[in-house]
């Protein structure tokens, strides 16, 4: 790795061909991994805790709000720097949970799409116990977009409206939710704008 990815990004110094990125909506599962939480994660970047508190008005702001500047707000540059040079971005907000989990959990934790993505729910032991006909059907439907991506490079099968390619005016994404699969405009747009200036400021970008 010989730069920053979203230094290169800015700099157009990347090949030039559709592009399907996003993130979930509890990304901040993984801080468990480094034996740490979005709380103190949080409370180490210095943030101010009005302007947090303005930006993300829930109860717990710290683990939306890491998320976001981790995940969420990069997955968007992405996809603005693709769009901007020409070529078309997909992007997603994955939040879907499994139905029996839905009340164990906050949101679609860290990485918790791949088997949605590759349809392979009962493939694994542990979720494969957990799993119902309506996730099945989940994985199903997304198995479907990125295999039509792959494909052609439209995830929706040219399907007018229901996932269009990613344009900054509009700032459109595909909502992958737990109740309803549509097409957002706006997603927490203040808080992803604040997180992508605040590494502008700190990379000189």
């Amino acid at each position: 790795v010989v730069d920053d990815p979203g230094s290169r990004l800015l700099a157009g110094e990347f090949h030039r061909v559709p592009v399907l990125v996003g993130a979930n909506s509890n990304e901040a599962s993984v801080l468990t991994a480094f034996g740490t939480d979005a709380e103190q994660a949080v409370s180490a970047s210095r943030v101010d805790p009005g302007r947090l508190e303005a930006l993300y008005p829930m109860a717990d702001r710290e683990r939306v709000a890491w998320g976001d500047a981790a995940f969420v707000a990069g997955a968007r540059l992405t996809a603005k720097a693709v769009a901007e040079a020409g070529e078309e971005a997909y992007l997603y907000h994955f939040d879907y949970v499994l139905e029996r989990r839905r009340d164990k959990v906050p949101g679609a934790g860290h990485g918790s799409e791949i088997p949605f993505v590759f349809n392979t729910l009962d493939e694994l032991p542990m979720p494969r116990l957990l799993v119902s006909d309506a996730d099945r059907a989940m994985a199903r439907r997304l198995h479907s977009h990125w295999l039509n991506f792959a494909r052609s490079g439209d995830p929706a099968g040219a399907a007018e409206g229901y996932w269009p390619a990613y344009a900054p005016a509009r700032d459109t994404l595909l909502y992958i939710g737990s109740d309803r699969v549509e097409a957002r405009s706006g997603l927490r747009r203040a808080a992803l704008d604040f997180h992508e200036d605040r590494w502008r400021r700190a990379t000189g970008r």
